[in-house]
């Protein structure tokens, strides 16, 4: 096992405030579906909801065209 001053943060490793807003809406998603649940006794308005915020992403990011930046066409060539 390697040391720890020797570990490296690799590109695709969730940290960091990047990852903080995921975190942050995982723990508030379900407290929000847990009230929800205690104030209905159902769990119909938290699934209606869940559908609802992801067409919501989908549309936001309809709009993005993902393109190769100028390092990886120079690694590609």
């Amino acid at each position: 096992m390697r040391p720890l001053n020797e570990l490296r943060l690799r590109p695709g490793l969730p940290t960091g405030p990047s990852h903080a807003p995921v975190t942050v809406s995982l723990v508030a998603g379900t407290a929000l579906g847990g009230r929800i649940y205690d104030a209905t006794q159902d769990y119909t308005a938290m699934w209606w909801a869940a559908v609802v915020l992801g067409l919501l992403a989908a549309l936001i990011h309809l709009p993005i065209r993902e393109q190769p930046g100028p390092l990886a066409l120079a690694e590609a060539s």
